[in-house]
């Protein structure tokens, strides 16, 4: 099976969960909690800048590859900067790391994760610093592209 095929099953399979993941948002004791979730086309602009399309709860995104650092087992640590944005304008900034791992038998082809951490967040957003969610995908470093399906929840300090 071709590396395409594999990034086009896998990003269907991603659109399908992102339909029936809902996003909800539901207030309590300890705020507002924020269940997240989407599927997402990332391209790069250059080596360090990348934007995205993504559906779910985020409308677009931003991206800064602030470090890159290739590891003795052939994985890469990357420290990353993120600027999502709703629809409506919300928005949460994150500090990032990623992890990337090599795909056997294509070239600077990875699988990856990614731990997000807000620290600013606004525009109906507000409050939502120091929580976390995670992303996982594919990247093709030779085309600059990936496909990428986040979620998690998080809880605003605001009440």
């Amino acid at each position: 099976m071709s590396f395409r095929t594999i990034v086009r099953f896998f990003t269907m399979t991603l659109l399908m969960v992102s339909v029936l993941h809902a996003n909800t948002a539901v207030a309590d004791k300890d705020g507002m909690h924020l269940r997240i979730g989407g599927v997402g086309n990332v391209y790069f602009i250059d080596s360090t800048h990348l934007v995205g399309a993504v559906s779910g709860t985020f409308a677009g995104l931003s991206s800064t590859v602030n470090s890159f650092v290739p590891q003795p087992d052939g994985t890469i640590l990357a420290d990353l900067t993120h600027n999502f944005l709703t629809a409506d304008n919300g928005f949460i900034i994150t500090d990032d790391v990623m992890t990337l791992v090599p795909i056997p038998g294509s070239p600077n082809v990875f699988s990856f994760t990614v731990e997000y951490t807000v620290t600013k967040s606004g525009h109906g957003l507000e409050g939502f610093e120091g929580q976390h969610f995670k992303s996982r995908g594919f990247v093709d470093m030779n085309n600059g592209f990936a496909a990428v399906r986040y979620d998690g929840e998080i809880v605003s300090h605001k009440k």
